[in-house]
């Protein structure tokens, strides 16, 4: 039976292992560590708290069907069972998107290490560090991300981001923008994992009626867009728990966010098609 284990980075020290047996389920673990630029390697993928299994019972190869309520949580364990059809590619999407967020999840859990599965657009600087947006859907976040590239800017994710503390600093790492590797293909995009990005600015996203700036944010209505910001990639995954995890979940976000205040003063980008980002985000140290 063919295996292999891949390992996650976390922080700077810490690393979260997933697992895959049979020749499918571990071509998909390849893939996936392909898109993060890391590679697997053979192991007991049997010892990893998250398992892609392709000789549990009611399994079928990965590639011909799926459903996300057939997944479930088991002594540790995630099992997939596929039942019901479907396009191959969400198929695969959707494996690899649980393998990934359920190793992060279960890790966050464990309440050991800060963190967070964070659902915005990553602006990277020429000087080396990142400026996150978040906000609603559809409020521009995939725009404001491609007009910092026609900028001359730098930026892969714009949909999951893996954000951890260390000491008094928080640091980004781009994880798939799932929805773009599911139309243009999972070789067609690469996302740096271990390649970690310091977070110098934290920013809610909204649109400027008139003009485009940087201004404070009503500490109520930035709370509420950053614990959305903070749950949307847990949705999936939190499936598989009971209702006391889920609490335990948010508990952990919240003390997140509480820690992000620390850091970062509530402030929203009010931006507006007529005027550059880089213009607009070097006005404010």
């Amino acid at each position: 039976m063919m295996n292999r284990i891949l390992e996650l980075p976390l922080d700077f020290s810490r690393r979260i292992a997933v697992g895959a047996s049979g020749e499918e389920n571990c071509g998909l673990l390849e893939l996936l560590a392909g898109m993060l630029r890391l590679e697997c390697r053979p192991g007991e993928a049997r010892e990893t708290p998250v398992l892609l299994d392709s000789e549990r019972e009611n399994c079928v190869p990965v590639t011909h069907s799926f459903r996300w309520t057939d997944c479930r949580f088991d002594a540790g364990r995630i099992v997939q069972a596929f039942r019901e059809p479907c396009r191959e590619q969400a198929a695969r999407g959707a494996a690899m998107r649980l393998m990934l967020n359920c190793g992060y999840v279960l890790e966050l859990l464990k309440g050991q290490t800060p963190f967070a599965l964070f659902h915005g657009a990553l602006l990277e600087t020429a000087a080396g560090d990142g400026v996150l947006l978040f906000g609603t859907s559809e409020v521009g976040k995939t725009t404001s991300l491609n007009r910092w590239l026609a900028e001359g800017g730098r930026g892969t994710a714009d949909d999951e981001v893996l954000v951890f503390r260390q000491g008094e600093e928080f640091f980004c790492r781009p994880l798939p923008t799932w929805s773009r590797c599911m139309l243009e293909g999972w070789d067609a995009r690469r996302y740096p994992v271990a390649q970690a990005v310091r977070l110098r600015r934290l920013l809610w996203l909204t649109r400027g009626e008139r003009k485009q700036e940087i201004v404070p944010a009503a500490p109520a209505a930035w709370h509420t867009h950053l614990l959305s910001a903070l749950v949307l990639h847990l949705y999936g995954p939190l499936r598989l728990f009971p209702a006391p995890v889920k609490r335990q979940a948010g508990e952990i976000n919240w003390r997140f966010i509480e820690a992000l205040d620390r850091q970062f003063a509530p402030r929203t980008l009010k931006a507006h098609l007529q005027y550059p980002l880089h213009e607009t985000l070097e006005m404010e140290p």
